[in-house]
C-alpha cells in the first residue's frame, strides 16, 4: 500500500500481508532498483521517527531529504 512519495520515482509503501506485514518499504516505481525495508520493524516506529524529524527541521533542509534510507542518529 503507498504511504507517500520520495520524490521523482521513489515511494514509501506499507506491506499489508505475509511475513513482512507491518513493515515500510521504499521503492522505485519503475522497478529497476532493489526496494529496501526501512530500518524500523513496524509502521509505528518509522512514522514516529518521520514526525520526530519534521518537528525538529532536520527533515527540512536546503538539501535533499531522504527519509528512510539512514538509521535514526540517537545521539
Amino acid at each position: 500500500m503507498p504511504l507517500g512519495a520520495q520524490g521523482c520515482a521513489f515511494l514509501h509503501g506499507l506491506v499489508i500481508t505475509g511475513s513482512f506485514k507491518v513493515r515500510v518499504i521504499n521503492f522505485e516505481k519503475s522497478a529497476e532498483l532493489k526496494p529496501l525495508f526501512a530500518h524500523e520493524n513496524n509502521f509505528l516506529d518509522w512514522y514516529e521517527r518521520w514526525l520526530d524529524e519534521v518537528i525538529t527541521g532536520k527533515l527540512i533542509s536546503n538539501t535533499p531529504s531522504w527519509f528512510g534510507y539512514a538509521k535514526k542518529n540517537r545521539g
